[in-house]
């Protein structure tokens, strides 16, 4: 009796092995004429399983017979059925298996195969996981996908159960088709290579030496068959191979120096030296502290690549282990120094960018605005602005007209700190001037009492010089010459005299 969990079982082969055991009572390999006559026992319900007789007497499988239910089912304990499947075939010659399937709720199908050898003739040895056993057409391509290696790093001895038709008990020769397949198809036509071997029992041992086979490191795909004493040979195992004896060379790229926010690329360079290499990457970051972290999802680019950013400064170290395929690690590491960068101060007003020193006339009254927000830095800086070496505002952007409690000159001076305690400054003056209508209003209120003044001085010195003109009138009595021809003479003498002189 043989139980058939695995797809490795030798004897029989299930191909899923998740709905419970099914044990068949016959041998793999029995010999039946005429008629199949298969029976066991199971641990689950068989009212839904299904047979099928499959020939694989050549390469190709083909199916000759099926049906949906076994000949019979009893059930014998709790969980423990008996089964049995009687089929006649006459006529049939083939080296056979036969399947018991058992479908399931997503439309998959748990199968259980036993090989039979049916008839007198086309009977053949077979291996126990050879291609036409083990998987169908369909399966053998959804299968290629998830090929598992078997590393080696030096001569390898595998051992494959053999099962032999009823008139054989030996091997001649094995054979090996050897072609390199990183992608598990061949790059170039298969080499035949006959390989030695051991026989025992029903087991054969084959010894694979990459030398004698003219293997490269890389991944192979060799597919074995043996031959009986009646030159019958089997079917095609294949089996793919990982040869790797070395570590993987790796090298780590990065710039030895940064500046604080400044993206850093890391880039591991994996050289394994055959196509087909693959490889998984473990990164490491520890900070000056010595504390260790893995990078951050938004860290990292690809599986090799890195992009830092690094927002205090220091000492930085990046250590990358690389795992190839056959298992082999490099562990590869660099440092990183982080600077950081000093902030410049800048005053700008109106979009303009005021050099250090230089003078800025405003006008009161008016919204402007003296703002630092320009200052650069590659991280977040705090502002402290002096006004007249006598007031200060810290964390503020901007000045505004508030801050400024008179008009005139003052001295403003802008320093901005980072996180890491360095600063820059830079100076400049502001003149802050009277509006136009307060000029104005100030011209008038001293023009307005000159003008007075004026005024008032102009009529003080007209009335003083009307006072100075006003005297009595001066007479001249005029007298005509008897003698017309005598011209007549005016004399400007004072007439009081002349009137005095007349009163003698």
């Amino acid at each position: 009796m043989s139980m058939l969990t695995t797809v490795d079982a030798e004897t029989s082969q299930h191909q899923d092995g998740g709905a419970g055991g099914l044990e068949f009572d016959q041998t793999s390999g029995t010999h039946m004429v005429d008629a199949i006559n298969l029976s066991g026992y199971a641990n689950f319900p068989l009212r839904n399983a299904s047979w099928s007789i499959v020939n694989i007497s050549s390469q190709t499988p083909t199916t000759v017979l099926s049906g949906p239910y076994l000949t019979s089912v009893q059930p014998i304990a709790d969980d423990e059925y008996e089964w049995e499947l009687f089929v006649e075939v006459p006529g049939l010659d083939c080296t056979c298996y036969v399947e018991i399937g058992l479908p399931q709720e997503d439309d998959s199908a748990h199968q259980w195969r036993h090989l039979v050898y049916v008839g007198e003739n086309h009977h053949r040895p077979v291996f126990g996981k050879e291609r036409a056993f083990t998987l169908s057409t369909v399966e053998q391509s959804m299968d290629e996908g998830e090929t598992q290696l078997v590393h080696m790093d030096g001569p390898l001895e595998l051992t494959y159960n053999v099962v032999f038709p009823p008139t054989s008990t030996t091997l001649t020769q094995v054979h090996a088709e050897v072609c390199e397949a990183p992608n598990g198809v061949c790059r170039e036509a298969p080499r035949l290579l006959s390989v030695p071997f051991v026989l025992v029992g029903n087991e054969v041992i084959v010894s694979v030496d990459p030398t004698n086979l003219s293997m490269n490191q890389g991944v192979w795909l060799i597919e074995f068959t043996a031959t009986d004493g009646l030159l019958r040979t089997t079917g095609s195992l294949p089996e793919t191979f990982l040869y790797d004896h070395q570590a993987p060379m790796v090298e780590l790229l990065l710039s030895a120096t940064v500046m604080e926010r400044e993206p850093v690329n890391v880039y591991v360079s994996v050289e394994d030296g055959y196509l087909g290499q693959s490889t998984s990457f473990t990164w490491t970051i520890i900070d000056q502290n010595g504390m260790r972290r893995a990078p951050l999802d938004s860290e990292q680019s690809t599986v090799n690549q890195l992009v830092l950013n690094f927002s205090e400064q220091g000492s930085y170290t990046i250590e990358v282990s690389v795992r190839d395929r056959a298992g082999y690690m490099t562990q590869e590491s660099s440092n990183l120094t982080v600077l950081n960068q000093r902030p410049t101060a800048m005053i700008s007003v109106d979009g303009l960018v005021l050099a250090d020193d230089v003078r800025l006339s405003l006008i009161d009254g008016e919204d402007w605005f003296i703002l630092g927000n320009k200052s650069t830095d590659n991280e977040p800086v705090d502002y402290l602005w002096v006004i007249n070496d006598d007031r200060s505002w810290r964390g503020l952007p901007t000045l505004t007209p508030e801050q400024f409690d008179r008009t005139g000159v003052h001295k403003v001076e802008l320093i901005v700190f980072d996180d890491d305690g360095a600063t820059h400054s830079t100076t400049i003056e502001i003149e802050i001037l009277s509006s136009s209508s307060e000029e104005t209003s100030s011209m008038l209120a001293w023009l307005f009492p000159v003008i007075l003044l004026f005024i008032a001085l102009l009529v003080v010195g007209l009335r003083s010089k009307s006072s100075n003109n006003l005297e009595l009138p001066k007479w001249k009595t005029l007298e005509y010459s008897e003698d017309v021809g005598e011209s007549t003479e005016y004399t400007n003498e004072d007439a009081t005299i002349e009137e005095d002189e007349a009163r003698g």
